[in-house]
């Protein structure tokens, strides 16, 4: 999948909230699982601060808690 930019997604990553849509664009089949947390449900799973990853998308492989992967 790609973003609305053409960049190629990780296969993995976290989206913190958006200013504006969110563009995702497929050239097949995909599966695909969201989950969206309120801010302190977040929080419970990460230690990663939710400003952040405001306006972004994370590779879940740049973050270093091991217990993602």
């Amino acid at each position: 999948m790609y973003f609305s930019d053409g960049e190629q997604q990780p296969q993995s990553f976290i989206r913190g909230q958006l200013s504006g849509p969110g563009v995702l664009q497929s050239k097949g089949g995909i599966d695909m699982v969201a989950v969206i947390f309120h801010p302190m449900g977040f929080n419970v799973f990460f230690s990663l601060p939710l400003q952040l990853i405001y306006n972004q998308y994370v590779d879940v492989d740049s973050i270093e808690d091991a217990g993602l992967k």
